[in-house]
């Protein structure tokens, strides 16, 4: 057993992932106002994000659709995703299956990175 700490404290924090033997990766986020991602992919991994608090706008296979608390996004591998904008201040949690640290091909770099 092994116990993990969210803590919102931080723009980003990786909580778990094959640093720490696990086959899951979890990553909680402080998004503040403005902020978007990297337009990327996982060719193996399924990724979920846990919209806590907030609404941002998310990019899957180019369509932009707004979330917010309470939601939860699947994105499936090969799904070309990223977060374009948070509209408000946000906490996310982000889990991702984890087979490798290349699981994640980044097509176009965000203006304001995550």
């Amino acid at each position: 057993m092994k116990k993990y700490n969210l803590a919102f404290e931080k723009q980003m924090k990786k909580v778990c992932g094959i640093h720490t033997g696990s086959p899951i990766r979890i990553n909680s986020l402080k998004n503040i106002k403005g902020v978007s991602d990297d337009l990327h992919y996982h060719p193996k991994g399924h990724e979920f994000y846990i919209i806590l608090t907030g609404k941002i706008i998310i990019e899957i296979n180019s369509e932009k659709i707004i979330f917010s608390n309470g939601d939860v996004v699947q994105v499936y591998p090969g799904e070309i995703h990223r977060v374009i904008e948070t509209l408000e201040d946000s906490n996310v949690i982000v889990v991702r299956q984890e087979f490798n640290e290349d699981d994640k091909i980044i097509l176009e770099k965000g203006a304001n990175y995550l």
